[in-house]
C-alpha cells in the first residue's frame, strides 16, 4: 500500500512482492498469531506513544507477532521496531 500511495508502478510492486514471496516463508494468520498480534499491537502503540511516533499499523503488529512465533528477525528501518530484540535495524 505504501508504494501505491507513493505512485510506484503496479507491475514493479508485483515484481517486488513476487521476489519477496520466493525468498521468504509464508505463514498463515491463525488463532495463535492473532492473539500474539493483539499483544504486539498494544506494545507497539505504547512504544510509539512514549517515543513520540505516529500510531503503528496492524501490519506492524502482525509482522512482529510472526517474528516472535517463528523466532525470526525483522529486517527494517521502521522506527516502530527500533530497539526490539526481534529487529535487525537498517539505517543510521
Amino acid at each position: 500500500m505504501k508504494y501505491l500511495k507513493e505512485g510506484e508502478d503496479q507491475r514493479l510492486i508485483h515484481t517486488w512482492l513476487q521476489s519477496i514471496s520466493e525468498a521468504t516463508q509464508l505463514v498463515e494468520v491463525d488463532i495463535e498469531s492473532a492473539e500474539e498480534s493483539a499483544r504486539a499491537a498494544l506494545e507497539l502503540a505504547r512504544k510509539a506513544r512514549d517515543g513520540g511516533l505516529g500510531t503503528p499499523g496492524l501490519g506492524d503488529a502482525i509482522v512482529l507477532a510472526t517474528a516472535r512465533i517463528c523466532r525470526a528477525q525483522v529486517l527494517t528501518g521502521d522506527p516502530h521496531f527500533k530497539g526490539l530484540p526481534e529487529t535487525q535495524w537498517l539505517g543510521e
